[in-house]
């Protein structure tokens, strides 16, 4: 998680928890104020399926796709075309992208009204729902829609303990009051993750710890 995407899930738990970010920073990542009292908080984010070297499987594999995407979504930007929200059922593939391209160049688009959805059967296995938009949002439905996994709390549990090998650390510089933001992005299938209110688990020491089932409410674990 960079620190964009950091600030960005913060600043939308704040609200619901009577938070005021100070401070962005490292180690821990955030100074927030709650009421009279400011702590430290780090953030992490939790993923379905396997581990490897370069961290969750499923997650590299959305964000290759999606870096395709995002090029060819560029590619037809820089020909003139106008934004788009784009929905894409198929493999997006370079030869898929690249048809995909030419099948929109070759519709006047400009015609139809801002949010109307169109569909196109770019070829026999692709297909795409179109409509023009404000901002550019281009993204493959297979890697936003799945099944919520239900028994999420192994997997949190693991991430508290790896951070929790840095906690002393994190208290050297800000204090004993560390809580951590464990976030679940609900808006990919890696992060459909979900725990039943009133789960607990062992925060090995942090003062609380926060489930972040994004974009649902944040959950005291």
């Amino acid at each position: 998680m960079n620190r964009f995407q950091e600030r960005f899930f913060v600043e939308q738990a704040a609200p619901g928890l009577g938070w005021e970010i100070l401070e962005q920073r490292e180690t821990p990542d955030f100074i927030v104020r709650e009421g009279s009292r400011s702590f430290g908080l780090e953030l992490t984010e939790v993923f379905n399926g396997t581990t490897g070297k370069k961290g969750a499987k499923l997650k590299e594999g959305e964000s290759v796709r999606q870096k395709t995407i995002d090029t060819y979504r560029r590619r037809y930007e820089e020909r003139g075309g106008s934004p788009l929200s784009v929905q894409i059922l198929g493999d997006p593939c370079e030869e898929n992208l690249n048809q995909l391209i030419d099948c929109l160049q070759s519709y006047d688009l400009e015609a139809v009204p801002l949010g109307k959805r169109r569909s196109f059967q770019v070829n026999e296995l692709f297909k795409v729902r179109v409509a023009r938009a404000f901002q550019s949002h281009w993204r493959l439905i297979d890697d936003t829609v799945g099944w919520m996994n239900q028994r999420a709390l192994p997997i949190i549990q693991k991430c508290v303990d790896g951070k929790a090998r840095r906690l002393e650390e994190y208290r050297g510089t800000v204090g004993l009051d560390v809580r951590l933001l464990v976030v679940a992005n609900h808006l990919r299938v890696s992060g459909m993750l979900s725990v039943d209110k009133g789960a607990t688990i062992d925060a090995r020491g942090f003062h609380t710890v926060y489930f972040f089932p994004y974009p649902e409410a944040v959950q005291i674990i």
